[in-house]
């Protein structure tokens, strides 16, 4: 009788959906329910056509977790267990199958697992969005206590096509480099090493061994993959967990052999399949061949630089002898990477990939036998590398002769001196080696920085016009960026249009402004929040830095999230080292435990650092062997070179990237919005037309799915002699603040409780810029910063420095004493890692410590001490 009964009961959950009223009290508790009906979910989503629901039984253990902020897994596992026997699963069955999802979904970081009264405990995880290789979008953390309809029986996770609503990241991102990288291991050598030191490195030995890459489908093995790989698998495809089976799309397969490094078939075989007929022209062209290549936005310029690289080294190019040269250090250190994936590590670290300014002063360091002083500025270094590049110094010269192959990314960029030494560069090595440069006249926006009167060729049609030279010219001209095919015709008749002589250049100016404004929404730019509320994968464009530095202020004041880049910042360090270090004598050395201990201490989620990835992390960077790691190898390492993965050239970490239009090179997004410049006067004869034009272009063609465009003023804005923007009148005036040398950590102290308050305070700063003051006891001392909002006490995380308010001195034109004792107005956004040096060597007292990053303006009254 009991049975019959039993088998009714799921009869009518699984038919009418409706909740019996006749299900005891405990059975209702176990099933998720409470008084206020929001928890409410039907045990007939645990079932599927009589079959267990993964995504059901996930859904289940999610809304536990964020109901109750936290739940016991053994409670957790034991009641969905119940429910499951309850419904007729066998009891054995139902056991496995949960227990295999919850490790599945803390392995993916859908759920956290924490300890609690020495038991496990699963606990709730931030929302984020997660961007799959095929474009749809999973939703990790948290639980929405509607119903979401699941998209399989065994997918584990909510996917959408498009999310605005929560924190947006790459699954690269999500994923993190394989560990064995971080010991400087290919995959193919992990066949023949010993396991590795990393938590799970004797599983990836044994995958490597087994498999030579990952498959569409396997079986019988899940539980045995890595960690890691288990959750790029989960994230990218189906498991079921009852058959320990797996299976990929295509899209994902390829993704993840590309992550992994797995694909060990000669680069020659898989040329045709990876570019169009014109990348791969100049890909298998002769090491020898000297190439100016003119690439439109889209067309896979970075990607054919990447195969030219790993095709010359095919053809027997020594690494160590091709040299890259970009602009800057995120640049190249996002080339380096994806050169590693391409040709291996080993070979990716032996390249000479720089930026122009660090080449110039390697060259000072390596050829100036003159005796000089070291430059005291990138600047100065180029224009004594000109120097030694026109002197043809034979050891120089000798240097130059070993060079088999120069790539050249974004020569349109290149202009006065810089573009000078470049030229001087190319002009001195030996004929046999070979050439390609990458550049785009209709992306050339940085004429106004000639000195010279005199218009100036691009470098690239310079060289095709030396004919001693022998360059050939080639052109990349399909869009590989843009989906939305109406946008793709106008970038293509855009771009026929800046080549027309046939026309004045404001008259080009207006065609091209015409065509955007024709092509693109309009939409009400002038709600900067609902601009705000959108996804990580839109960018907001300025003409300038004014309407940029005013609209994310006003941002700020009203609390948004937002993302902001500016290219008179310095970049961000990753704030999880200097808070780590901050306060500790360079000569101490940490272990494993010191780093969970310091982490606690610096108020550093374990959900958003994991303890053990931070350690690897720091392996990495320090260089040393052995069970510690001196703070003083760390500090050098952060001082010298970091990886990028450390470095950001934006801050802020939700919401869209606001940057100018000549900030926004080489990047791109699925929605711009481009607030569209005032027209150029007409009467004012030294207007640029053609740049001007080349600037809506660049702005225009970073959008691949969506362009909106719109009109903001920003109020007159001038700057100071320093380059700082401020806004008023002299005695009454607001200051832009943040910019390079304008504050300093709390570290310069004997107390180190001050330097660990300072590193909780900002580092508990998320998302939200938070409003700051800085105050002085008398005019003489420096300004104290103190975080102002109400949900903490008043902690003082930096210090303004001399220089900084000698120039708000200078623009109010009085002295440093006249300044008032409270400065307001602006905001902390967060901190970034810094080297602090109490003089002008390490003689005296050095560290690392974490500084805030600042925003805004400061407003300042000449006289308000009166």
């Amino acid at each position: 009788m009991f049975f019959l009964c039993r088998i009714l009961i799921r009869k009518v959950l699984s038919e009418t959906r409706i909740l019996p009223l006749f299900l005891g009290e405990a059975v209702v508790k176990t099933l998720g329910f409470n008084n206020s009906g929001n928890s409410a979910f039907l045990a007939s989503t645990l079932v599927d056509d009589e079959k267990i629901s993964q995504f059901g039984v996930a859904e289940w253990l999610r809304r536990q977790v964020v109901l109750h902020q936290g739940v016991s897994r053994t409670i957790a596992v034991n009641s969905a267990t119940e429910v499951l026997e309850w419904l007729g699963k066998p009891a054995q069955l139902s056991r496995i199958v949960v227990e295999r999802i919850v490790d599945l979904l803390i392995d993916t970081g859908d759920i956290g697992q924490g300890t609690a009264f020495g038991q496990p405990f699963l606990l709730p995880m931030p929302r984020r969005a997660v961007v799959m290789p095929g474009g749809s979008i999973a939703l990790l953390g948290g639980a929405d206590l509607s119903s979401r309809t699941p998209t399989h029986r065994l997918a584990l996770f909510p996917h959408v096509q498009s999310s605005s609503d929560f924190s947006e990241v790459d699954i690269l991102q999500e994923l993190g480099r394989p560990r064995y990288e971080l010991e400087g291991v290919r995959y193919p050598e992990l066949k023949s090493k010993p396991p590795l030191s990393a938590t799970d490195g004797e599983a990836w030995s044994r995958f490597a061994s087994e498999s030579s890459r990952v498959s569409r489908t396997g079986r019988g093995s899940f539980d045995t993959l890595p960690r890691q790989l288990r959750k790029a698998v989960a994230l990218c495809g189906l498991v079921d967990v009852e058959l320990e089976q797996w299976e990929l799309r295509d899209e994902a397969v390829e993704f993840l052999n590309l992550w992994l490094g797995t694909a060990e078939v000669p680069e020659i075989d898989i040329l045709p399949s990876g570019f169009d007929p014109e990348q791969l022209a100049i890909v298998t062209a002769s090491p020898h061949a000297r190439l100016v290549i003119e690439a439109g936005p889209g067309t896979g310029k970075t990607h054919v630089a990447i195969g030219r690289i790993a095709r010359l080294i095919d053809q027997g190019v020594p690494a160590s002898r091709i040299w890259l040269l970009s602009f800057t250090r995120v640049a190249v250190e996002e080339m380096r990477n994806r050169l590693s994936e391409k040709i291996g590590s080993g070979s990716a670290s032996a390249l000479n990939v720089a930026t122009f300014d660090s080449f110039a002063w390697r060259l000072n360091t390596n050829f100036d036998h003159a005796g000089l002083t070291a430059p005291a500025s990138y600047d100065q270094a180029i224009s004594k590398t000109i120097e030694l590049l026109a002197a043809r110094d034979t050891a120089l010269e000798d240097f130059l002769g070993t060079i088999e192959h120069v790539i050249i990314d974004e020569a349109q960029d290149l202009v006065g001196s810089r573009k000078k030494m470049v030229s001087l560069f190319l002009e001195g090595l030996s004929s046999h080696c070979g050439i390609t440069v990458l550049g785009d006249f209709a992306q050339a926006i940085y004429g106004w920085q000639e000195t010279s009167a005199a218009p100036n060729k691009l470098l690239q049609d310079a060289l095709a016009q030396r004919g001693h030279l022998m360059f050939q010219k080639v052109r990349l001209s399909t869009d590989h960026r843009t989906d939305n095919p109406k946008l793709s015709r106008m970038f293509t008749d855009a771009r026929e249009t800046l080549c027309r002589a046939d026309l004045l250049p404001q008259e080009r100016y207006e065609r091209i402004r015409m065509m955007i404004e024709e092509v693109a929404d309009v939409a009400q730019l002038g709600s900067l929040e609902s601009i705000a509320a959108f996804g990580g994968r839109s960018l907001v464009l300025f003409r300038g830095r004014k309407p940029l530095l005013a609209s994310t202020h006003t941002l700020a004041k009203r609390g948004m999230r937002f993302r902001i880049k500016l290219s008179n910042r310095s970049e961000i360090v990753a704030p999880w080292i200097g808070a780590v270090f901050a306060g500790l004598d360079p000569a101490v050395r940490i272990n494993r435990a010191d780093l969970d201990t310091l982490l606690e201490d610096a108020g550093i989620d374990p959900i958003d650092l994991d303890a053990q990835s931070a350690w690897d992390e720091l392996r990495s960077i320090s260089e040393e062997p052995g069970a510690t790691i001196s703070v003083a190898a760390v500090c050098s390492r952060v001082e010298r070179n970091l990886p990028v993965r450390f470095l950001s050239d934006h801050f802020g970490t939700q919401g869209p990237v606001f940057s100018t239009i000549h900030g926004s090179k080489g990047t791109e997004a699925d929605k711009v919005f481009m607030f569209l410049p005032a027209r150029p006067n007409p009467d004012v004869l030294d207007t640029n037309w053609d740049e001007e034009a080349r600037i809506l272009y660049v702005g225009a063609t970073r959008a691949k799915r969506q362009l909106l465009i719109g009109s903001r003023r920003s109020g007159y804005m001038r700057p100071a002699p320093s380059g700082r923007m401020w806004r008023g009148r002299r005695e009454d005036f607001s200051a832009e603040i943040g910019l390079p040398g304008d504050v300093v950590p709390a570290a310069q102290t004997t107390d180190i409780s001050i330097t660990r308050a300072a590193v909780r305070r900002l580092i508990g700063i998320k998302d939200v810029p938070i409003s700051c003051i800085a105050r002085r006891q008398s005019g003489d001392r420096a300004y104290e910063l103190v975080v102002t909002d109400a949900e903490s006490a008043e902690v003082a995380v930096g210090y303004l420095t001399d220089e900084f308010a000698d120039d708000l001195a200078r623009i109010g034109g009085c002295s440093r004493g006249d300044l008032p004792d409270l400065l307001s107005g602006f905001f902390v956004v967060g901190g970034t890692t810094v080297v602090w040096k109490d003089g002008p060597d390490r003689a005296v007292n050095y560290g690392l410590a974490l500084a805030p990053v600042l925003m805004g303006f400061v407003q300042i009254q000449i006289g308000a001490n009166e």
